[in-house]
């Protein structure tokens, strides 16, 4: 998620560059948790390679990385800092925000709903929500591929406050100019029509969003790190968060209330459960085939175009060539199909990709904003050259 608050609203700690510069170097010379069988030491060696650089050029404080192969760890590995001032190292158990990863949850949710009658995918947004605006014109997968028009929320947010979902969908009812076109008809990246989900879901199920995701999904599929992430809990191993600073060195990130991001991006996890939880998913012990095939599937406009062809504004979710089905990012990398989602939040950087003909997923999280998308690229351009992966 890439939230668009305005950072001028916080204040936060300066680390100095020596202190980033002397605590990266010493977290990234010791290896924590490293489980590789079956890659070339080669394949190895430019992975830490690139993970290096990212620490030492101030792109990354710290990261965890998991690599799986067929339910396997290839590499599962922590490098640099979880949290500059106290020294403390990252590790794969090591918690973080995960941002817009969250969206594949979300929509998840409403397709277990959908499997038990509750909605539909062309249900209208005026049976759950019927005072939104235009409500009667937008379908509930219009919202999960990102081509209902209704613009992604940016003003008149409280960082600080805990709203209800009812009462942040009134802000997202407030926003100035609130459709960028007609449904249907373009394609622009909008964390509203996940926070509108996100009340569809407890208006469906009767529960609180949070705790319908829990019993639901978490607990069924054994993701015991991963939550919605509500501030006052005390979490074990939680990431401190991060943001680069002009001329080099962090300031620490400013606090975020869960509520903000919502379900549109609010959940925490590690890259052990995100793999577990890929693994699950694509190994068809979510959802049924049929909703496995529509989250996997290109959305299309109303005229029949793919909706990559039609994309409005800045496409942060989205990098040329790909495509959107509900919750994840489509590509083909290597001649191979990569189904795939960035998040990004105030201190965080998260890449979960999977590529199902392989039976490969990476799970890269960091506690920085803004890592460049080059290093999971890069990190996947690595694993591809591999001979086990290689494609002629």
């Amino acid at each position: 998620m890439n939230d668009g608050l305005d950072h001028r609203w916080h204040t936060s700690l300066r680390l100095t560059r020596r202190m980033s510069m002397l605590g990266l170097l010493a977290a990234c010379a010791t290896p924590r948790s490293v489980v590789a069988s079956g890659l070339r030491a080669g394949t190895l060696a430019s992975i830490d390679t690139v993970m290096n650089a990212a620490l030492q050029s101030r792109q990354i404080v710290g990261a965890a990385l998991r690599v799986q192969h067929r339910g396997a760890a290839l590499l599962n590995k922590g490098y640099g800092l979880a949290d500059l001032e106290t020294g403390r190292v990252a590790t794969p158990e090591t918690v973080f925000r995960i941002g817009s990863v969250s969206k594949q949850f979300t929509a998840t949710a409403a397709l277990l709903l959908a499997e038990e009658g509750r909605l539909s995918l062309e249900s209208r947004l005026s049976e759950f929500l019927p005072d939104f605006p235009r409500a009667g014109s937008i379908t509930i997968r219009q919202m999960m591929n990102h081509t209902s028009g209704i613009r992604s929320y940016s003003s008149g947010i409280d960082p600080n406050r805990d709203y209800t979902i009812a009462q942040f969908v009134d802000v997202i009812r407030g926003q100035e100019a609130l459709f960028e076109f007609e449904p249907g008809t373009r394609w622009s990246y909008s964390n509203s029509g996940y926070y509108l989900l996100g009340a569809i879901i407890e208006r469906a199920s009767g529960r609180a969003f949070a705790d319908f995701l829990a019993t639901r999904i978490l607990t069924p599929q054994r993701l015991a790190d991963t939550a919605v992430d509500a501030r006052p809990e005390m979490v074990p191993h939680r990431a401190a968060g991060y943001m680069p600073v002009e001329g080099g060195g962090f300031r620490k990130a400013p606090p975020l209330s869960w509520t903000v991001p919502g379900p549109a991006g609010g959940l925490r996890s590690t890259v052990g459960d995100l793999s577990r939880w890929h693994a699950a998913l694509f190994g068809g012990h979510v959802v049924n085939r049929e909703h496995l095939r529509d989250m996997t599937t290109p959305a299309r406009l109303n005229d029949g175009r793919l909706a990559s062809a039609s994309t409005l504004g800045p496409v942060t979710a989205i990098e040329p060539g790909q495509d959107y089905g509900l919750g994840l990012a489509l590509s083909s990398v290597a001649g191979r199909l990569r189904v795939d989602h960035y998040g990004r939040i105030l201190g965080y950087t998260a890449y979960l990709a999977t590529f199902p003909a392989l039976d490969l997923s990476i799970a890269l999280l960091t506690n920085t904003e803004a890592v460049p998308a080059d290093v999971p690229q890069r990190i996947e351009a690595a694993l591809l050259a591999d001979p086990v992966f290689a494609v002629s």
